[in-house]
């Protein structure tokens, strides 16, 4: 009855169900809500959140709301201010790395940084690793500096120490030992240079409020509802963070699904949703499990393969969806078959069925997969986008630009300094940016600091003005700097550094496309200077250093998106295909383990559940794999899937994927293409030989090259190695 009162009476409860209205309702204690796919889980966020500002009269800035994406961050920022008004404007919501990044920023000083430090991403972190693997003159072949900074990041979100992960049996004791040292060395170099990386933002928001009783206190008091969305993704350092930041008034709220628990290789923890109501006590747990996206085909199938996982929370998706088709499972001969086959059923849903191409997605479990779907949707001339291909912002040209931007902003961030000082060619060489290191060395001082102590000697050689050239402009810009707006200061650096200059004397092709992202970039900074008034250069580059692949993806253009299921998580689309659904690859040959089979089941259980209306599941009998011919077994998950809610384009005896898989954990048989030598000599299927030229009604001529099992390994005319059975060809004469 009081829900009703309430929906009355409070427009923020109107449109909400039942459960929502449960959800957005109570605010007393910690409160953990089980939202499955489709289920409205933004709704019902935003609306709390909307429901804390005007019902229980928070400020804006007692409310901390944190997700995982900026573009799910910047969606909740818009529905709360359509439902709340101006208010929402204050609100403390974004990322853990941005919000923990805003914080960092006011308390730096405690830490050992500046309130500008710089935060490094994935590529700068490899570069500072290069330097000091080089600097300590060791083997980047064996001290491999990105695979180093990798291993770093993954032992520190997985909450692992250096000695423990040193002391561990079966590793070469002396390789880890220098690595311990590197990594030793890298934490000192970014302490130096005034940076943190993504890593670090959490990691040192942990030991800030762990170690300062002033700062975790102010935090605990200000934030009076904590809201984490998305929270199957949090790893332990997160946990401990939400633990400090919510201390003993305990109001918090933890929306998230167990099932779409997919990161546990960067550190996430499907437990920290199982054992929340240890973390928190007291905590009351609400199931969201209507489902306002798929079909119940859909839904079914996919309960019917997730329940196969043991640790998960017991919910069942339903819907008042259509029950819709059936999902299609596509067998094909090899991977060159299967992309044939996926980019003929896309033609026709687009040309025949009046499907857009951007309501279609191809799912892979790795990003090498997508070469075949992309060369066979060129050829049928099929427009197609690579969501998580090479971002703009990794483009060479807008890095430039940006390196720019970060050492007027901060001139201890060697990294960036190191890439434009000589970028364009300025005479400043390695000898020369070697003898500037000595002389930072000797007089123990930054780089940039070594260079400005130049403009106060008499330049005795070339590269002395080119330095002092160089840092009499980065100076100049850093007195414009608070005087003009961003957009304006980066038309500046690219016209005085003569950076477009250089460009505009280069290969027409190639420098009208650097230039147009040159262009590109300074757009977007418009954009936001027009959303924001008062954006400074350190806001600007907080949000791009902050920006990930998905954040890019955006569903306005008319292309068909190719991605990784990691990379489709959080997006839906009318019809989804499914590839490469096969042992070894989805479950991958590197999870082999219970726990590892699990989080792939949950993966598959993302894909399916993207779809709105049609999924079809593809896989083949062969693919090639290390210059190898690899017989394939269908995927684990096909056979969990009952059988009634699947067709199938190759008619088979119902639940015959079960039997199927009846040999499916047994090892994959290989077969090592001959060598031209042996062409001739194998013998194969029924009396034919390898190198025998045959017909196939589908294919067309070909040689064949190897037999697998009862099938022949053909290379067929059109350049196509294809599977086939041998009963289905006939020798030529």
């Amino acid at each position: 009855m009081t829900i009703g009162k309430q929906t009355t009476d409070n427009p923020i409860l109107a449109g909400l169900n039942e459960v929502q209205r449960d959800i957005v309702t109570d605010c007393a204690g910690p409160l953990l809500v089980l939202a499955g796919a489709g289920s409205g889980k933004t709704r019902a966020v935003t609306h709390k959140i909307a429901y804390l500002l005007q019902h229980h009269h928070y400020m804006p800035y007692q409310v901390l709301a944190v997700t995982f994406t900026n573009k799910a961050a910047a969606e909740m920022r818009e529905r709360v201010k359509t439902l709340a008004g101006p208010p929402a404007a204050g609100l403390e919501l974004g990322t853990f790395h941005s919000v923990c990044a805003r914080l960092l920023r006011r308390h730096a000083e405690l830490l050992g940084h500046t309130s500008s430090f710089v935060i490094y991403d994935t590529d700068d972190a490899g570069v500072l690793m290069r330097q000091i693997v080089r600097d300590q003159d060791l083997d980047p072949k064996k001290f491999n500096p990105k695979r180093l900074a990798s291993t770093f990041d993954t032992l520190r979100s997985h909450n692992v120490t250096l000695e423990s992960w040193v002391n561990e049996a079966g590793w070469d004791q002396s390789f880890r030992n220098q690595a311990k040292e590197l990594f030793e060395t890298y934490e000192k170099r970014k302490l130096q240079l005034d940076a943190m990386d993504f890593t670090d933002l959490l990691h040192k928001m942990h030991r800030l409020l762990a170690d300062n009783r002033e700062v975790r206190e102010h935090y605990q008091q200000r934030f009076e509802y904590v809201i984490v969305d998305e929270m199957q993704d949090t790893n332990h350092v997160q946990l401990e963070l939400l633990k400090l930041l919510v201390g003993d008034h305990n109001r918090i709220c933890a929306v998230g699904d167990d099932d779409q628990s997919i990161y546990g290789w960067r550190g996430a923890r499907v437990e920290n949703m199982l054992g929340f109501e240890t973390a928190f006590i007291g905590a009351r747990v609400v199931r969201m499990e209507q489902n306002y996206r798929s079909t119940q085909t859909i839904l079914a199938a996919a309960h019917s393969v997730i329940s196969n996982n043991a640790k998960r929370h017991r919910k069942q998706l339903w819907t008042e969806n259509p029950a819709g088709e059936l999902v299609s499972v596509v067998l094909a001969d090899s991977e060159g078959d299967e992309a044939v086959k996926v980019a003929r059923r896309i033609s026709q849903l687009v040309d025949k069925e009046g499907v857009r191409a951007r309501d279609l997605a191809v799912f892979f479990r790795t990003n090498a997969q997508s070469r075949s779907f992309e060369e066979e949707l060129a050829r049928k001339r099929i427009p197609y986008i690579v969501v998580g291909g090479m971002r703009f912002y990794e483009r060479a040209e807008v890095k430039d630009a940006l390196a720019y931007l970060r050492v007027i902003q901060n001139t201890r961030d060697e990294v960036s300094l190191l890439r434009i000082i000589n970028r364009p060619p300025r005479g400043i060489g390695d000898k020369a940016i070697q003898r500037l290191r000595e002389r930072a060395y000797e007089q123990a001082l930054s780089l940039y600091d070594a260079a400005l102590l130049l403009r106060a000697v008499e330049p005795q050689e070339r590269w002395h003005k080119a330095v002092t050239d160089f840092v009499d402009k980065v100076e100049d810009w850093r007195t414009l700097r608070p005087t003009i707006a961003v957009s304006e200061l980066l038309t500046r650096v690219l016209e005085e550094s003569a950076y477009i200059t250089r460009l505009e004397s280069q290969e027409a092709v190639e420098a009208e496309s650097r230039l147009d992202n040159l262009q590109q970039l300074y757009a977007g900074i418009v954009e936001q200077e027009e959303r924001s008034e008062s954006l400074t250069l350190q806001d600007y580059l907080e949000q791009v250093a902050l920006i990930t692949d998905i954040d890019s993806w955006s569903q306005d253009r008319e292309h068909v998106p190719l991605m990784t299921v990691h990379a489709a998580k959080g997006l839906e689309f009318d019809v989804v295909f499914v590839t490469g659904t096969e042992e070894g690859l989805f479950p991958h040959r590197n999870h082999s383990t219970d726990e590892e089979v699990a989080e792939e089941r949950r993966l598959f259980y993302v894909a399916l559940t993207r779809a709105r209306k049609k999924v079809v599941i593809s896989h083949a009998r062969s693919r090639v794999r290390f210059g190898q011919w690899e017989y394939m077994q269908p995927s684990r998950f096909l056979a969990e899937m009952d059988p009634a809610l699947m067709e199938s384009d190759v008619p088979r005896p119902r639940g015959s994927f079960r039997e199927a898989m009846a040999g499916a954990h047994q090892p994959t048989v290989h077969r090592r293409r001959p060598s031209r030598e042996s062409v001739g000599v194998r013998q194969v299927s029924g009396a034919r030989r390898s190198g025998e030229r045959v017909r196939h009604a589908k294919h067309g001529d070909g040689k064949v090259l190897a037999a697998v099992g009862e099938d022949l390994v053909v290379k067929f005319d059109d350049g196509r190695m294809v599977t086939v059975n041998a009963g289905a060809v006939e020798t030529l004469s």
